[in-house]
């Protein structure tokens, strides 16, 4: 059984013709068996086209040929090279009787198209097998074999000429058919035999015979030469054309690689550089999202301290009018400040520095600077916000009449000379009091009311001249 499984396994199996070309070409023609040559390299469709030589039914098929494998690269290759050019590996070469190749498989194919190709040659080699044997030519030369042996044996040499005539033709019907048959030259000996007596016609007609038949047989024989030479240049432009027709494929296929590879990689970058901008787009958004953000809570910052500051500014305009800071210039060029509240009335103004001064200069009478005009009693019940004399202000006081020391009065030149003084001065007074105004806004924000007993303000009668006394030492 294991014999007969072995025996199983190398049917299947494909049988390689180990031998050289040479000998294949030659057991191909003594067996009339077709002759396939199957051309390899070591690309990558020619290790697939090895499997599939390997199948059991492309074996199963080529067991009935000599099949022969080349390498690429190998003597044999370029000796088969040189009568067969090899454009695309691998390729599958069908050889004929006549030497032609019947059918030409170029590049990798499957096992039923391999197959299919098969039996097409196997058809067009049993097809000249036919005509080599049973063809016009064979029939033809048999027929004027039997007549030339026929007329030779039929009559004795007459002559040296038309011995030399016949074997001249003889040699000619050898050269030209090839040798004369046996059953020919048995059905001649037959007729010689046999002994009939049959009339048979002179020899002259039947060597004129025998030449028109010889030149019928070369007629047929150059036409047949002809036919295969025609076949054999068909099948060469044919195998030219499906070599053509392969690079041409070969060419496209790479073309079309390309064009596939270039569309790829335009569509590869399209996309990276869509990836780019959409990364840009995206970076710019959040850029922009933050610098709105920052702005957004830069602005409620700078809100927030805009609030702050005028709620201060509004608190400090507030405190500074809540209090009036009056100074007071006196007839002999002295001064002293004051700090009243101001919703205190003139009255208590006065009363500080008819209580400041006593009856030092008389009777005086208070003159505010700016805008100048004169503090009458008629105003003692108006506020100091009311007659604009906070948050600061500057209060002139004018004697009418000054009594000096010794309780003496001045006389007429004296007063007079006060009075040019004190318009002298009068310029000066002002610039001094806007300054003090400046000066003031600056640092009552800073001294908090009622820091010094100047700041507290007299609630009135002998208590306020008390409190007013008490702030001599702010005077100047």
């Amino acid at each position: 059984r294991l014999h007969t499984y072995q025996l199983a396994l190398q049917e299947v199996a494909m049988q390689w013709f180990s031998g050289p070309v040479g000998e294949a070409v030659q057991q191909s023609r003594s067996d009339k068996k077709l002759f396939v040559i199957y051309v390899y390299g070591d690309n990558e469709a020619s290790k697939k086209m090895d499997s599939v030589w390997e199948t059991d039914q492309v074996a199963q098929e080529f067991s009935s040929c000599i099949s022969l494998k080349l390498a690429s690269g190998t003597e044999s290759y370029h000796q088969f090279s040189q009568l067969y050019p090899v454009s695309v590996l691998p390729s599958t070469y069908f050889i004929g009787e006549s030497g032609y190749p019947l059918e030409i498989v170029v590049g990798l194919v499957d096992a039923n198209s391999l197959v299919a190709r098969l039996r097409k040659a196997t058809e067009v080699y049993g097809s000249e097998l036919d005509k080599a044997q049973n063809g016009v030519t064979a029939s033809a030369t048999s027929e004027t074999s039997s007549a030339i042996a026929a007329a030779v044996a039929s009559q004795p040499v007459e002559t040296d000429e038309q011995n030399s005539v016949e074997d001249s033709y003889v040699a000619d019907t050898s050269l030209a058919a090839g040798s004369v048959s046996a059953s020919a030259v048995d059905v001649s000996d037959e007729e010689e035999s046999s002994g009939q007596s049959t009339t048979r016609p002179p020899l002259e007609e039947r060597v004129a015979s025998a030449r028109e038949k010889l030149s019928q047989l070369k007629k047929k024989k150059e036409e047949q030469e002809a036919e295969n030479d025609k076949t054999q240049e068909l099948g060469r432009r044919q195998m030219g054309k499906d070599i053509a027709k392969a690079k041409q494929a070969r060419m496209e296929q790479q073309a079309k690689q390309r064009a596939e590879q270039l569309r790829r990689d335009r569509e590869n970058d399209r996309q990276a550089k869509e990836a780019v901008k959409a990364q840009i787009a995206r970076d710019r958004e959040e850029r922009s999202k933050q610098f709105k953000q920052e702005r957004e809570e830069r602005n409620s910052l700078l809100e927030a301290r805009k609030v702050e500051r005028m709620a201060a500014k509004a608190d400090e305009m507030k405190q500074q009018r809540e209090n009036a800071r009056i100074q007071f210039r006196l007839p002999d060029g002295s001064s002293f400040s004051h700090t009243f509240q101001s919703s205190q009335t003139l009255q208590e103004l006065r009363e500080l520095v008819t209580d400041r001064v006593g009856s030092t200069f008389g009777s005086f009478a208070l003159v505010a600077t700016y805008p100048r005009r004169e503090l009458s009693p008629e105003f003692d019940s108006c506020s100091l916000l009311d007659l604009e004399l906070a948050p600061s202000g500057v209060v002139m006081v004018t004697a009418e009449r000054k009594n000096w020391a010794g309780g003496h009065s001045l006389s007429s030149d004296s007063s007079q000379t006060g009075t040019a003084w004190q318009l002298l001065m009068l310029p000066f007074s002002l610039v001094w009091s806007f300054i003090i105004f400046i000066l003031s806004l600056f640092t009552s924000s800073s001294q908090p009311s009622g820091s010094s007993g100047s700041n507290q303000t007299p609630s009135g009668g002998q208590s306020g001249g008390q409190s007013l006394r008490g702030n001599d030492g702010s005077s100047e």
